[in-house]
């Protein structure tokens, strides 16, 4: 049984691509945040279980891989559950800390902006599949594709093979863990439903 409920796209057609294409925009936009220091928005957030969220509906679509996220999101629940006995304040000093911990690492700072790249190319693309822009959807998801296959996406993996071989404390070490199964996964090209 997976962690993750399998959530599959609304709809049908570029309807159900478009969707997909939101949900990964989500998962770039969460991975930009990890890979950048911690602002106290991102630590409440993180406390308050709309991180796992996000990421849980940015991979819920894809059927049959969402086990390998299974234990890392287990581990952000846990956080989130702990964290009602700190304080905000105390999660953003630790977090802060232990951010600080991982630096001076310079991919992390290219990591940040890959992920924000890919988190605009997505919205793009959701945008022209929704309004049946068929060519620069296209265009769009090719690119995407160029650029994970590329620097830009063996950077990432780079990024995220560093975040968790340095061991940092939770819960680093799962967002870690899950942007690599992310990264591993969106460089394989499993972004259109029914992938693999």
């Amino acid at each position: 049984m997976d962690v993750i409920p399998a959530t599959p796209p609304i709809g049908a057609g570029f309807d159900a691509v478009s969707e997909i294409a939101r949900r990964r925009a989500q998962g770039w936009f969460t991975f930009a945040r990890v890979f950048g220091p911690p602002s106290p928005g991102w630590v409440a957030d993180l406390r308050g279980g709309l991180v796992r969220q996000y990421l849980e509906t940015a991979i819920g679509w894809r059927k049959g891989e969402l086990s390998e996220f299974g234990t890392p999101i287990l581990t952000l629940g846990v956080f989130e559950r702990s964290s009602r006995r700190r304080t905000v304040e105390l999660d953003c000093d630790r977090l802060t800390t232990a951010f600080g911990e991982l630096a001076p690492v310079a991919c992390f700072e290219a990591a940040a902006n890959a992920c924000e790249l890919l988190h605009r190319l997505c919205i793009d693309e959701a945008a022209a599949w929704a309004s049946e822009a068929l060519l620069e959807a296209r265009d769009l998801r090719l690119r995407q594709s160029r650029e994970l296959r590329g620097e830009l996406g063996e950077m990432l993996n780079v990024a995220c093979t560093e975040l968790v071989a340095r061991k940092p404390r939770q819960p680093y070490l799962a967002l870690g863990q899950l942007a690599g199964v992310w990264v591993e996964r969106e460089r394989a090209g499993s972004s259109f439903a029914g992938g693999t």
